[in-house]
């Protein structure tokens, strides 16, 4: 079960001399690494490939899975993004991009061991979550769905396309086959106003009820992001990846209430819902426990909080509203936008519970 992810993480962990810290956090080190490591794990990854599409099958039929998510675009931080995907999903899985789009295209003097270092050590903490399922690692679409490429050429004739629209578009193509929602994040504010402009504009274009699941999804995911790096809880980071996506997974009605409730009003309501839902969460589970405050204190430094900013229903003039408002509606969120006053002073005691337990692993 799964063979293939964890053969491919294993192989990585092998020929990049991946080791582990004190903590169990896989370090990769660039000075060890040579042209033959590079062009081993090649090797090995060739002999592997045909195996591939036993990932894809996992996906295709949502073996042991009750929710997935599927991260689509490059980003810096691996262990940031992959915490993110299991606040929305009990599995994530990862479109291949280190043997696809660098090792089997470049020479191993023109491969770049800061990129394959960023992406090996955060598969190599993901090995444990691998090993139970909960990642699951797939080839590129353009090599076993012919339809994904004349999906992008169909929808390129609407809008320009960038490559992150692009990679959006890929999973997109594949989403209603493998069962999985699309969702990225964004690692600073030009690419969330980047994401929430241009790339909710593709979804727009692409006129589907895939387009509309994506575009709840891809929202919910960059609000998660910001209630982990940009609030109080910004500290349940800093839970080992397995047991944090294990602490989650414990409570299967998590997902779909909180991706309700972080998504609740749309784009427009959005850093309303991140407050409202941070102040909350603190007041029900740091303020009213003394070893949590404690703890809190001790852990959190400086975090800058938003959770004190003063925001307001202004933000509804957010600048990108009315490019997403045809999608909104048809999403039906302006029937729950009454919704938003029952989380002014509480918060659903399943979302409670789950928070506290983070909180308890820090």
């Amino acid at each position: 079960y799964n063979e293939f992810t964890i053969s491919y993480i294993e192989a990585i962990a092998k020929h990049l001399k991946i080791e582990t810290d004190s903590t169990g956090q896989a370090i990769f080190v660039s000075s060890r690494i040579k042209s033959n490591d590079l062009a081993e794990l090649k090797t090995e990854l060739d002999e592997l490939w045909p195996k591939a599409a036993q990932s894809v099958q996992i996906v295709q039929q949502k073996q042991e899975s009750q929710l997935q998510s599927c991260l689509f675009g490059l980003v810096n931080d691996l262990d940031l993004a992959l915490k993110t995907g299991y606040l929305i999903s009990d599995r994530v899985v990862l479109i291949d991009y280190l043997y696809e789009r660098i090792l089997r295209k470049k020479k191993p003097e023109e491969i770049s061991l800061q990129q394959v270092g960023v992406i090996a050590s955060g598969l190599c903490n993901a090995l444990e979550l691998a090993k139970e399922g909960r990642l699951v690692i797939i080839p590129h679409p353009f090599g076993w769905h012919p339809e994904t490429k004349a999906f992008i050429a169909e929808i390129s004739e609407k809008v320009m396309l960038d490559p992150a629209s692009m990679s959006l578009l890929s999973t997109l193509a594949i989403a209603r086959l493998c069962q999985f929602q699309p969702y990225t994040i964004a690692e600073s504010d030009q690419i969330y106003n980047q994401i929430t402009g241009e790339q909710f504009d593709v979804l727009t274009a692409a006129k589907s009820a895939t387009a509309s699941i994506a575009f709840q999804s891809i929202l919910g995911a960059l609000l998660s992001e910001k209630l982990l790096t940009e609030t109080d809880f910004s500290i349940v980071t800093d839970v080992p990846l397995s047991q944090y996506a294990k602490v989650i997974s414990e409570n299967r009605t998590f997902y779909p209430r909180f991706m309700e409730r972080i998504t609740n009003g749309g784009l427009p309501y959005s850093d309303i819902n991140v407050e409202t839902l941070s102040k909350n969460l603190r007041a029900a589970i740091i303020d009213n426990d003394i070893k949590l405050l404690k703890k809190f204190n001790t852990t959190s430094g400086s975090v800058a909080s938003i959770a004190g900013a003063a925001i307001t229903l202004a933000s509804v003039a957010h600048p990108v509203a009315a490019a997403v408002k045809a999608l909104g509606a048809l999403l039906g969120l302006g029937g729950r936008l009454s919704n938003l006053a029952k989380f002014e002073s509480s918060e659903d005691k399943i979302i409670i519970a789950v928070f506290r337990n983070l909180y308890k692993a820090v």
